[in-house]
């Protein structure tokens, strides 16, 4: 039976790749000798692998072009359309000047639009060399549910909080963390309001293990797609919505060495889980809770 075999041997210290082909040859005397060849195929292993090297960074290349073209062309997207309707209303108001003031509210309403996009860019392209401070979890949250607590109230949606009577904290950005958490809460408001469900219900929970803590949002929506489980920079299950705040989520969670999954939630709805490192790293007396 022949006999063949590739790999590595150390010859004076040095590595090689060989290539070693052997068939048997009964000898008349008795027993059996290997006859072969043994070939040194270093040079055409390490070329192999230099091309496949370079394969693999070329694949990047384009992933990363790609990418970054469907990025643009979604920010693109986001600016434009409040931008047209902007436009819309200046020339309305130049030719009615009797429904200015409406004009001028949709106006201003679309700027805020817009600015909110930019803000959002701004912290999902900030550099990921900002440092990280002790923050509580906890404070984070009431910060960013004080933001969206009129449309709540607009929309009449209860919220549930749990979980937060001790602190949670973590290294990390507190500005970053709130906006990841404001869109979250914001998505969640925004898929009951279109829904229209008979339980209007928001749950925002926090769990703590020896060394990891998990953020909880929950709604009472219709629930999830399926597309934000794909690896696509946006994506949006929402009229109108351009899936930016979850990739800025996404962006967040990877800054802060975290994990983010899909599930669906007690009310029938979405939920959304962060899991983050936890610190054992408490704040200094003169200094308190962040």
């Amino acid at each position: 039976k022949r006999f063949s075999w590739e790999g590595r041997i150390v010859v004076r210290g040095e590595t090689r790749w060989v290539s070693i082909e052997s068939i048997p040859r009964d000898r008349p005397e008795g027993g059996t000798i290997w006859e072969g060849v043994m070939i040194d195929i270093t040079e055409r292993v390490e070329a192999v692998a230099a091309l496949a090297q370079s394969e693999t960074r070329h694949r990047r290349q384009l992933e990363n072009k790609l990418q970054t073209s469907l990025e643009a062309a979604a920010i693109a997207h986001e600016i434009k359309q409040p931008l047209a309707r902007v436009l819309l209303q200046a020339r309305l108001a130049a030719a009615n000047p009797a429904g200015r003031d409406a004009a001028l509210a949709t106006i201003s309403a679309e700027a805020r639009a817009v600015e909110r996009t930019i803000e959002k860019m701004r912290v999902l392209l900030r550099s990921v060399q900002t440092s990280h401070e002790l923050v509580d979890l906890r404070t984070v949250i009431e910060s960013s549910l004080l933001q969206v607590k009129w449309q709540l109230a607009e929309h009449g949606i209860d919220l549930v909080q749990r979980g937060g009577s001790k602190p949670a904290y973590l290294e990390g950005d507190d500005t970053q963390l709130q906006l990841a958490v404001t869109n979250l809460v914001r998505n969640a408001i925004e898929s009951i309001a279109e829904a229209g469900p008979p339980v209007r219900r928001i749950v925002v929970s926090i769990r703590r293990s020896r060394d990891q803590l998990t953020l909880s949002i929950s709604d009472s929506g219709p629930g999830w797609s399926g597309v934000e489980r794909k690896q696509l920079p946006f994506c949006t299950t929402k009229a109108g919505g351009s899936g930016i705040g979850l990739s800025i989520v996404r962006a967040v969670v990877q800054h802060h060495a975290g994990e983010i999954s899909f599930h669906r939630s007690a009310d029938g709805g979405a939920e959304v889980r962060l899991r983050f490192p936890a610190t054992r790293r408490l704040p200094s007396p003169n200094r308190g809770s962040t």
